[in-house]
């Protein structure tokens, strides 16, 4: 599963959000998913910044973060 890229888009065509899935030799992963906007003072512009990090069984994580 490729991880979702860094993309500059218009308002009207910020993509959907996918559902990322992991795993390692001890099974699935939990992935938990957050976002938040960044908005650019005395414009309309902003950033929508997405965050998804795996946790295996073990404690260990990893995360990826895509802008927008």
């Amino acid at each position: 599963q490729a991880l979702p890229a860094n993309v500059s888009v218009e308002c009207d065509a910020v993509p959907a959000v996918p559902t990322l899935t992991a795993s390692d030799d001890c099974g699935p992963a939990t992935v938990a998913y957050e976002s938040f906007n960044i908005t650019q003072p005395g414009s309309c512009a902003y950033t929508i910044v997405r965050r998804w990090t795996a946790r295996d069984c073990s404690g260990n994580s990893v995360s990826h973060t895509q802008w927008i």
